[in-house]
């Protein structure tokens, strides 16, 4: 059946390819990648479920530049703009030199309180990924991991604690007491450029090759829910130095992450575009963008191509 599916969904993209032309944008194709992967070291499991194989990347990078001209401002018609949220190592090492050979310039979106270090995001999926098979208690409650699918539905069950009343360091904490992460320092070691950030010096490195490296907030917390007091502070560089974007990427960047309070906040704090993590027209100077599918498939990018310009027209 999983076979029959992506048959027919093959089919549907070279259907639509051959049926449908590509429409002018009307502004820039936004998109967004988090972190780019050798293709040999690419796993399926929930820490690599928002990753790209670099030849995905590369055939992504080549199409785009075929079709439309590259651009670091969201507003130029008929271009394309790439950006990059959390940023590891990975990334640094094999989407860069990528980006040199077809001559493209990026923003890139760094958290800031862990340059350098792991997100705590990552540390949940990795954690989420890697845990051995078993049951395990947090927050009273039993939860078993084994197949893929009992670890999203984990996911599932704990990200709703998160986006109600716990903090993400509670859940960690749980995690912890659950199965140490010390426990699994032999992945941590071997998985050690996926999980760890750019530094400060590859950040000043990117500036000086033409790219922009820009803010996208402290902690990488959802700021729908925070507070007023603590959602300034997460929205506030603290070394503006290391920063050349006025542009901020909203974490996670869904619907239920942002609001107008959040929107307001971020230009409070002096920003003067936003960048959400779905597509939507652009307003006021808040884009959405688009997160194409890990894929060589030319036709199944031109698919998602167009339904993007067809959401942000």
């Amino acid at each position: 059946m999983s076979r029959l599916k992506t048959i027919l969904k093959q089919c549907r993209y070279w259907l639509d390819a051959h049926t449908y032309k590509l429409p002018e944008p009307n502004g820039a194709i936004i998109l967004n990648y988090h972190h780019i992967i050798p293709d040999d070291q690419m796993e399926t499991n929930l820490l690599f479920g928002y990753s790209h194989r670099v030849s995905s990347f590369e055939t992504q990078v080549k199409w785009l530049s075929k079709h439309f001209k590259n651009s670091l401002d969201f507003s130029v018609q008929k271009s394309f703009v790439i950006t990059f949220d959390d940023c590891s190592q990975h990334t640094f090492e094999m989407a860069v030199p990528i980006l040199e050979k077809y001559g493209i310039k990026a923003h890139l979106f760094m958290v800031e309180n862990t340059i350098g270090k792991t997100i705590w995001i990552d540390r949940y999926f990795f954690w989420l990924s890697y845990t051995p098979a078993g049951k395990y208690h947090l927050f009273d409650k039993e939860y078993t991991l084994g197949s893929h699918r009992s670890r999203i539905a984990a996911h599932q069950k704990l990200w709703s604690l998160y986006t109600t009343n716990v903090e993400f360091q509670e859940i960690l904490n749980e995690m912890d007491k659950a199965f140490p992460y010390s426990n699994l320092e032999t992945e941590s070691i071997r998985l050690k450029k996926r999980l760890n950030t750019l530094t400060t010096e590859q950040c000043h490195k990117l500036k000086e090759m033409g790219h922009f490296v820009g803010f996208h907030s402290q902690n990488h917390e959802q700021l729908s829910k925070i507070e007023t007091e603590k959602l300034m502070l997460e929205c506030e560089p603290k070394e503006k130095i290391l920063f050349n974007s006025n542009t901020f990427a909203i974490p996670f960047g869904g619907l239920n992450d942002y609001n107008q309070t959040v929107l307001t906040a971020i230009k409070k704090a002096g920003f003067n575009s936003i960048l959400l993590n779905h597509p939507k027209r652009a307003n006021n100077k808040v884009y959405g963008r688009l997160n194409l599918p890990d894929t060589s498939n030319r036709y199944a990018i031109q698919y998602c191509v167009k339904r993007y310009l067809k959401s942000i027209a």
